[in-house]
């Protein structure tokens, strides 16, 4: 009896649900960056500490807390203009813990200048029954 009032309580989760609030997460981030938006970006991510490595560009590099991944995240968005963003998603996620996620940053500096391209790679982890980034990098 007990564990039927507990099973009731904390429905499981089918791979399917998980999957579709996966992709509604990556849409999300995609959103976020072709948007510029430091503070979406943010509320995406781990309410622990993101890992970040965004040499380059912004000379970010550790792991950062919600409020510091903030300031990192306006000052590359502050200096940098996204032209476009697209996640390269082409395998279902399954049943892994993590998920990575991939795409190509096209962006030029602020006020005008060369276009250039990087390729943006998120981890995203469960954390508190919702799909968090705990991971960014970027690579030439």
């Amino acid at each position: 009896m007990l564990l039927a009032l507990l099973l009731a309580a904390f429905p499981r989760v089918t791979t399917a649900e998980s999957d579709a609030a996966l992709e509604a997460r990556l849409a999300q981030l995609e959103r976020a960056v072709r948007q510029g938006d430091a503070d979406a970006l943010t509320a995406l991510a781990s309410k622990g500490r993101v890992q970040v490595d965004l040499r380059g560009f912004a000379d970010a590099q550790g792991a950062y807390a919600p409020g510091q991944l903030q300031v990192v995240l306006d000052r590359v968005f502050a200096t940098l203009e996204t032209r476009a963003f697209t996640f390269d998603v082409e395998a279902p996620p399954g049943r892994e813990a993590t998920f990575f996620a991939s795409g190509t940053w096209l962006h030029r500096p602020r006020g005008g200048g060369p276009e250039a391209h990087q390729t943006l790679t998120f981890a995203l982890h469960v954390e508190g029954g919702q799909w968090r980034v705990v991971e960014m990098r970027a690579t030439p």
